[in-house]
This record gives structure tokens, sequence and C-alpha cells, in this order.
């Protein structure tokens, strides 16, 4: 068996998904979740938005639906899309509801509404209208947060394989092929002695490190952006993707996630619509499209390292 060994180009701790940090010179500080950070109760989708946090917001349509946060510590933030018809949605802080939020404006735009109290965030869909959009939590904290610790290791289906590109079309393929892995879980899990295969057999160790709930994680055959497309990837690989080609992640023992696929196009990515990102969705082959935004410097189309465009 032919063994590739992947090189570091970043380690992910917080990702797309994950939190920024923002100290201040008291001992307080804040601390911004992204939306697909928090724990999600009820029916929740993702939507690609160009100005949000991390370009994606969380829309529910589900009276009851709920997004919990961390504790904070004299109240908070929440940033929402406000726009024709949206719902309202209530500000819960320690199980005391602070505030009832109507999002309904005449365009589409995004507000910051200050909320108090001390304890867990919940905010909660009153009433839903059509559609609440949430794009981040600003809390904040006693004391600056420390680094994440340790989560446990993918179990099936928690990392997904969610959008890769087999056939550059502006880049070589050595150096312009690329997939993605997707934390499809509100908890960090720890990627050490993790390993992708790919359809030849050839296999190759993810490097140790923590993928944030939410987040997403980049693998491409080179991290030199003068070659790559523009591209920053969290780690490179060896292998070639095929025409038809098969990809398998596997953490000690068990094999958390294996997507096949059959054809490509050329210069466009097979990409998961963001509604399917789970491990049974992923292997419908329905449930994806062709990438269909330019990125980088290369002039392909796809997604590479943010959360996938909606499917037509």
């Amino acid at each position: 068996m032919l063994t590739l060994a992947l090189a570091v180009a970043g380690v992910v701790t917080g990702g797309p998904a994950g939190a920024q940090d923002r100290s201040h010179a008291s001992a307080r500080a804040t601390t911004t979740v992204d939306d697909r950070a928090l724990a999600r109760s009820g029916s929740w989708s993702n939507k690609s938005f160009a100005g949000a946090y991390a370009g994606t917001l969380s829309k529910s349509k589900s009276r009851g639906a709920t997004l919990t946060g961390a504790a904070t510590t004299g109240g908070g933030e929440v940033v929402l899309q406000f726009g024709p018809g949206r719902g309202k949605v209530d500000v819960v802080v320690g199980g005391t509801k602070q505030k009832s939020i109507k999002t309904s404006g005449r365009k589409k735009k995004l507000k910051t509404v200050r909320f108090s109290g001390d304890g867990v965030v919940v905010l909660k869909v009153k009433k839903p209208g059509k559609g609440v959009y949430v794009d981040a939590l600003v809390l904040t904290l006693s004391s600056p947060p420390g680094p994440p610790a340790p989560g446990p290791a993918p179990a099936l289906g928690q990392v997904i394989f969610t959008e890769w590109l087999s056939n550059p079309d502006a880049i070589p393929e050595a150096s312009g092929e690329w997939f993605e892995l997707h934390n499809a879980t509100a908890t960090a899990l720890d990627l050490t002695g993790c390993t992708v295969t790919s359809q030849s057999a050839a296999t190759a160790p993810l490097p140790a490190g923590t993928l944030s709930g939410g987040a997403t994680y980049l693998v491409a055959r080179s991290a030199d952006t003068a070659t790559n497309g523009g591209i920053s990837p969290n780690a490179v690989f060896g292998f070639s993707l095929l025409t038809n080609g098969t990809l398998t992640l596997t953490c000690g023992s068990t094999t958390v996630d294996t997507v096949s696929w059959t054809g490509e196009t050329s210069g466009q990515t097979r990409s998961l619509d963001p509604d399917h990102y789970n491990a049974v969705d992923n292997d419908v082959a329905a449930n994806y499209c062709v990438g269909s935004v330019t990125y980088g410097t290369g002039g392909d189309l796809g997604t590479p390292g943010a959360l996938n465009s909606q499917c037509p």
C-alpha cells in the first residue's frame, strides 16, 4: 500500500465556523461565535451570505427551534439578518427571556442587537414568518477564553466529505485538485490518528489537530497559493483524484465517512447542498450540484474552505 504524508498548512481550532476572541484591557473579553458553532434544536438550514461573519446564516421556519451558545457575563449581542416578512426571535439568558426581536424589515440587512443577563444564551424562534436568520453571537466572558481542549475522535458520520475538485480546468491537476471535510456536529473533534484513503488505495494520515464544531477542513494537492489557484488549505495530499473516484475517512478503527462519484465536470466541483450536510444525504447523487462560484485566481468554480452554495 502506498503511503503519502500530509503536510500541515494550518491546524483548524476555530476554522470558518469557530470563534474569534477580542480581548479588552480589563479582565473581561468578548468572543464572537458563528451560527454553525451554536447547538441546534429543531429544524435549521444553512444559507450562504457574503456579508455574514463567516459567510453563512442559520435559517429556521420552525416555531420553538433553538440555537444555544455558551454562558455570558453581563449580556452580549446577537447579529441577525432582517428582511421582508421575517420572523420574531426570543433571546433567553440563564433561563430568563431578556428580549424579543422582530426581524421584519424593508430590505435584507444584518443588524446587531444588544441584550443583558448572565448565563447560557438561547435563541428561540417565537414567530417564524418567512424565517429567522441568525449570523452570530457576541458573548461577554469573565476572562479571556483559553485554547480549546482536545475533543473526542470522530464517530461514524460526524465528519463528512462535502466538496471536491477532481478535474481543475484553469490549474494543472497536480496542483489544483482539492477536497473538503466538514464537522457535522457542534462539538470539536480530534483528527489525530485519522487517515484519508483514495480510490487507488493510497493513504495519507491527517496531521494532529482539532476541528471545531461546524468547521470546514480544506485539503489540497498544493499549499502554494501561486500555483494552486489562490486557495489556502489546512493540509496537502499527494495522490490523484480520478474521474470515477472514492475517498474514505478513517479514524482509528472507525470508518467515519466514504464518498464515491462517477464522472466530473471540467473546472467545476462536485458540491453537496448545505441542506444535506450529513453522512446519509452525502451518499445520494441527487443532493449534489456543480460548483457555480469563481474562487481564487485560477477561474475554477467552487467554494473551497467555505459553506457550499445552495443547489438550484
